[in-house]
Formats: C-alpha cells, sequence, structure tokens
C-alpha cells in the first residue's frame, strides 16, 4: 500500500527545538538540511516509486517522499546502506531534512536496496538531477550564460585486472555456471582446463612469480583456453546464450585474434574494451584508467553568488572529449539553460564541436580576416586548438611573447625572427569564394575552389615565389615549376581559431576556465566521487548524477541569505515552523499561557 506524506505539511510544533540545544538548532536550519526539508524534498519523485506499489492493498510502505530523499542524501554524503538506515534512525539532521519525526523510526538495509533497485530501474536520478538544479537556479537566481566545461574520471567498484587475469577470471566465471547447470557439459571437457581455472587452484593467477618466458607461455595457454570453450560451446543452445558465455566470446575477439590457425594475443587493444567481467560498461582510458566519466558543466559568472554545475553527463571512460560538445547541446535542448559562452580546455578544441555550436554552414567561416563570411555562434565555444598550423615547419615552436609561430633557434632570434604567415595571410574574395592575391600582394597564378571536397587549390610560378622576400615565411609549399598550397574549410577554422587565440580577450575569457578544476577535485573529496561503492552502468550512472546534484545542494546552502529567506516563510510549509517555534518561547516565558 502507498505510503504518501505532502511534504510541504509540518507539524505545528516543532520537537526539534524541544530535544536539540539552541545553538544546534540554529546550526541545523542555517544548513542543507533546512535548505532540502523546505525546497528539495517536494522534488523527489515519490509519484514515481508510487506507481511500484498497490493503492490500497498489502502493507504499507514506507513514507516515499522520505524514502527518495534518503536515497538521495545517502549518494551525496557517500553513506553505506547501514550507514544511511543508522542516519534514518537515529541521525536528527537527517529526520529534520526529511520532515521525519525523531522516533519510532525504522528501516533496513534490505529495503533501501529495493529501493535503489526502482530509483535504477526507472532512471529517477537524472530527473532529480534536472529538477534540483532547476530549482536552486530559480531560488539563487544564477547566470547560467557562462559556463565552463571537463570531464572527470571516476573509478566503479571493481578491481583492477592485466590483461592475462582479465582472460583468466572471465573463464572462471563461465565454467562455474556450466558446472552449477549442466555438471555433465562440465566432465565432458578437457581436464587439464578445468583443473586450472578451480576455485581451489590459485596456481594461475601467481604469474607474478614467473619469469618473462614464463608469462608469456602462460598467457598463451589462457589465450588457447579461451578459443577452446568459445568453439566447444559455440552451438550449445543450453549455454551460448548465458551472459558468462557472451562475455567470454567477447573478451575473446577483443584481446585474442587468430593468425594461420593459431591464436595469439593482440599485442594492441582500442580503449573500447571490458576491464572487468564484474563490470562489463566499464571502458580503459589510456590516460586516465579504467571506469567511467563524467562531462561537467559549470556556470561561472561573476554575478553568481554560487557557481552550480547545471549538466552532468555520464559516460564510459573510452569516449573522447571531442566529441562531448554535441551530446552536451542535445542535453541543454531537452532541459534548458543552454548558455552563450562556453570555456573548455584542449581537449574539446576540436573541429566537429566548434561546427557543433555553430547556427549554420561552416564552410563559410573563414575567420578574422574574412568577416563577410563569418557566422554568429549558437553557443561561443572559447578552447585552444591542438596540434601545428597548416603550413608551419614541423620543427617550429610557439612562442609565447609574440603568440606565434617561429623557427628554432636561440632566445635572440626567436624574439627577433618575424611571424610565418599563415593561411588567413591570403587575399580572398567572398563573393567569388576564391583567393586572389598571396601575401605580398602578387596576384595568384591560378586558384581553384572544389565544392565537393571542400577544397581551395592555391597556385603560384616558382619564378613568382622565389624571389619574394617572404618565402621564407609564407606556408606555400614549392616545386621546381609551380608553388603550391592546398587548404579546406577545416585549416581555414583552424586557422581563424589560432589567431583569436593570440588576442588578449581570448586569454582574458579563458582566464575563467581553471575553476571547474577546483570544482572536480572538491566534488571527489566531499561526495566520493572518485571511486563508487557501486558497479553497472545503470547504477554507476545514478549514483553520479545524485552526488552532483548533492553537490549543487552542498553549495546553494552556503548561501546564507537564501537559507535565512526560507527560514523566514519563503518556502511553502516554513510559516508553521515558524509559528510553532515562536509560540513555544512564548508559552515558556507565559506561566498563565503554559497552565
Amino acid at each position: 500500500m502507498r505510503y504518501l506524506e505532502d511534504p510541504r505539511q509540518t507539524e505545528l510544533f516543532n520537537v526539534f527545538a524541544e530535544i536539540l540545544s539552541p545553538v544546534a538548532y540554529r546550526r541545523l536550519t542555517s544548513g542543507w538540511q533546512h535548505l532540502f526539508r523546505c525546497a528539495i524534498l517536494k522534488l523527489m519523485p515519490a509519484g514515481k516509486l508510487a506507481e511500484h506499489f498497490d493503492p490500497a492493498m498489502g502493507r504499507p510502505t514506507k513514507e516515499l517522499y522520505s524514502m527518495a530523499g534518503l536515497l538521495f542524501i545517502m549518494e551525496f554524503r557517500n553513506l553505506t546502506h547501514e550507514e544511511a538506515a543508522d542516519a534514518y534512525m537515529f541521525g536528527v539532521d537527517v529526520q529534520y531534512a526529511l520532515n521525519l519525526q525523531p522516533e519510532n523510526q525504522s528501516l533496513c538495509r534490505r529495503t533501501i536496496e529495493r529501493y535503489l533497485k526502482l530509483f535504477r530501474e526507472d532512471e529517477m536520478a537524472q530527473a532529480i538531477m534536472h529538477d534540483v538544479t532547476a530549482e536552486l537556479v530559480q531560488l539563487l537566481e544564477l547566470d547560467v550564460s557562462k559556463q565552463r566545461l571537463d570531464s572527470t574520471h571516476i573509478e566503479s567498484n571493481m578491481a583492477k585486472f592485466g590483461r592475462m587475469k582479465l582472460m583468466a577470471t572471465t573463464i572462471r566465471r563461465f565454467l562455474v555456471q556450466v558446472k552449477r547447470h549442466d555438471e555433465g557439459s562440465y566432465n565432458a571437457l578437457k581436464k587439464s582446463v578445468c583443473e586450472r581455472y578451480e576455485a581451489s587452484d590459485q596456481s594461475i593467477f601467481g604469474w607474478k612469480s614467473l619469469d618473462d618466458d614464463g608469462v608469456n607461455a602462460l598467457r598463451q595457454s589462457i589465450a588457447e583456453d579461451l578459443e577452446y570453450l568459445v568453439e566447444q560451446y559455440r552451438r550449445n543452445e543450453a549455454h551460448n546464450s548465458r551472459s558468462t558465455y557472451l562475455m567470454l566470446v567477447k573478451v575473446f575477439e577483443q584481446q585474442c585474434e587468430v593468425i594461420a590457425e593459431k591464436v595469439v594475443v593482440k599485442k594492441k587493444t582500442g580503449g573500447n574494451i571490458i576491464c572487468n567481467p564484474s563490470d562489463p560498461d566499464a571502458t580503459f582510458d589510456g590516460h586516465k584508467g579504467s571506469g567511467y566519466q563524467v562531462q561537467l558543466s559549470e556556470t561561472y559568472s561573476a554575478d553568481n553568488s554560487v557557481q552550480l554545475i547545471i549538466a552532468a553527463l555520464p559516460e564510459t571512460a573510452c569516449e573522447s572529449d571531442s566529441r562531448a560538445i554535441a551530446k552536451l547541446i542535445d542535453h541543454f535542448d531537452e532541459h534548458g539553460h543552454r548558455p552563450e559562452t562556453l570555456l573548455a580546455d584542449t581537449a574539446y578544441g576540436s573541429d566537429e564541436n566548434f561546427i557543433a555550436c555553430a547556427c549554420n554552414s561552416p564552410r563559410s567561416w573563414f575567420g578574422p580576416s574574412h568577416n563577410e563570411g563569418t557566422v554568429n555562434p549558437v553557443i561561443e565555444l572559447i578552447s585552444p586548438t591542438s596540434g601545428r598550423e597548416k603550413g608551419t615547419k614541423k620543427e617550429s615552436v610557439a612562442s609565447p611573447e609574440q603568440g606565434s609561430t617561429v623557427s628554432n633557434g636561440s632566445a635572440a632570434e626567436k624574439l627577433s625572427s618575424p611571424p610565418l604567415l599563415t593561411i588567413l595571410d591570403f587575399v580572398y574574395d567572398s563573393q567569388s569564394n576564391r583567393f586572389t592575391h598571396c601575401p605580398a600582394g602578387l596576384e595568384l597564378h591560378r586558384a581553384h575552389y572544389r565544392d565537393e571536397e571542400d577544397q581551395h587549390l592555391l597556385l603560384m610560378l616558382n619564378s613568382t615565389c622565389g624571389t619574394c622576400q617572404l618565402k621564407g615565411r609564407c606556408p606555400i609549399s614549392r616545386d621546381p615549376m609551380l608553388c603550391q598550397l592546398r587548404m579546406n574549410g577545416k585549416d581555414l577554422r583552424l586557422a581563424q581559431r589560432r589567431a583569436a587565440e593570440r588576442t588578449d580577450e581570448f586569454k582574458a575569457a579563458y582566464r575563467m576556465r581553471g575553476g571547474i578544476e577546483a570544482t572536480n577535485s572538491m566534488l571527489k573529496r566531499v561526495t566520493g566521487l572518485d571511486r563508487l561503492r557501486v558497479r553497472g552502468r545503470p547504477a554507476v550512472f545514478s549514483s553520479i548524477l545524485l552526488k552532483v546534484a548533492g553537490w549543487n545542494l552542498l553549495r546553494a546552502a552556503s548561501v546564507r541569505p537564501l537559507v535565512r529567506k526560507l527560514t523566514k516563510g519563503g518556502a511553502s510549509g516554513q510559516s508553521a515552523l515558524t509559528f510553532a517555534a515562536s509560540y513555544r518561547r512564548h508559552a515558556a516565558s507565559n506561566s498563565v499561557l503554559v497552565a
């Protein structure tokens, strides 16, 4: 039977003011607990939870608003199931936040696990993240037009395996299932294979004591066992649909290959691979390791009283930041709070991301020297570019003093040498979509544009370029007869962005990006986001979103004027609390009224 109470309804008499000292009660009503009770509890997805219970039959459930709120609090306070149950029964601060009376409360771990399962099945954490953030943005009247973006790596609750242990553990998990459900089939396997992965035999995992030859031999043996089991049960309908067998096949395909009818372990694997069979959704990033990551977009306006994380997009670790912007824009379109300016580091400075931020064809976006073709972006993405500029020498280096590329040499030469020219120094005619003159002002011998390839081909006679004073700085390549330069729309856009990076305006704007790094660090320390207590994609994604939403709550609670505003009746239901507290104080000083 469903048990729902209006979260805005409060008791006439405030029990917490009775059992706590004035100092303790003052701290309670000025912290995150009060903000949660007044503004956040009503946003909990109790209605979604109620859909899983009969409205009239059966024993009453726990009060659903308080249970949803407890799961939320459990995540951002990084509590275990036992600690969450204790906080529900004995924690005065949690009881106050959940609008519970500090008496006759009981809860067990199993109940929490059941509600967590419902939470993950219905993806309620996404709704909480959006609703809580939107409510806090409104209460704090935040400016969300300026945001900064970064990703942070997250580990799930799984062991870190090497390739050998990964393959061996996958085999053992499959053999355990076969032995449990079909002992006859298990006994028909090669005895050596079965004995090698018996639970009582740990010798196969003691490879650290082996020399290089022993390790290579053991790795080859495990790979052959993988192939043997895959082929043995490929047509066995009783086992080839089991998750352990599908895992076996996937690990074999990712880690091994067959060359000349011989199984060998691959020298290299991609990032989108299984890292541990207990968490098959966790992938690998060569820089950060195995696990997951989350894209975080945070406000940075100087007018805001506090900065909040507006968007959180969990994803696997192998996902590249260079493709994150498009997904972020889709998120903004769905939930709102799209920024006008977005700061990001070099990893996000791909051409694809800048195209995703443009409102029309990027092919006409040729840069500051060709203003006629510049488009107004939907989102102004401020991010440095990576790699070399087209036409520059490999041995060239960037001079921070000049903000340009100069040749290698002594420090004096770097300071005195004029900057190298770029493709933006060529004269462009927007009406004809053609380049007409070189940086020296000489007319091009020929200029072609291939629309299907979005490519410009610029040609000059060698006799003309050979006598040019700018030939040592010009990006055009020289041949015995013709000098040429090929460039496409992407080259032009990159050149435009690199030119913009040298301006003082860009440097001043980009200076604000570093704040997101501190947010990532504090978020991990405060909420335990660096290593979660769960594994598996649904549980991990839910935990991430609840922790981020909780972080926003903690930050908002640091704005004391907001909490005081709610105390004075800014939120529904608080007038009763205020009246109850004042009534008690008056009664304590008036013996006639008490009598």
